[in-house]
């Protein structure tokens, strides 16, 4: 359309455009890796929520049957995917999840026994930054290292 007082067309130039379409493609490169690692965070805390209700739930079971209990199903409470935790007895009670069942992702691991010496751990890929900065973030110490994993104890 072409306004009449100037003689010129109104609208955007096509460098005008450029420059929009580049800011907008600097703010998503910015905020891409933050939105994805709250998202990482937040299922670690669900994941935190999950393994607490599964250790208090290990203590009643312990408290009436004087042993732990291999399969969660045994257990009284109501997780989802509750397969995709791996939860065995050695030398107390141990259970570990990771968040994309994948052990490059962010972990989780549980111990605890019936003395009271219970242990969480954040566990995360040596090499993965993200990873490591998040388990520092939910308080966690470097507490071990192992070939593939830093173990950080949480409080």
């Amino acid at each position: 359309m072409k306004n009449i007082a100037t003689g010129r067309f109104k609208g955007f130039t096509l460098i005008e455009l450029l420059v929009v379409v580049l800011i907008i493609g600097i703010l998503a490169a910015v905020a891409l890796p933050q939105y994805e690692k709250a998202v990482l965070k937040a299922r670690g805390v669900e994941i935190i929520t999950h393994l607490n209700a599964i250790e208090k739930a290990q203590a009643v079971y312990y408290l009436s049957n004087n042993t732990f209990t291999d399969r969660l199903e045994d257990l009284d409470i109501t997780i989802p995917n509750l397969e995709t935790y791996n939860c065995h007895i050695d030398q107390g009670y141990f259970c570990q999840k990771y968040v994309k069942n994948d052990p490059s992702s962010l972990g989780f691991e549980w111990v605890f026994s019936p003395t009271g010496n219970n242990r969480h751990f954040c566990l995360s890929p040596i090499s993965n930054d993200t990873i490591n900065s998040i388990c520092k973030s939910y308080g966690g110490t470097l507490q071990k290292q192992n070939d593939h994993h830093n173990y950080y104890l949480l409080p």
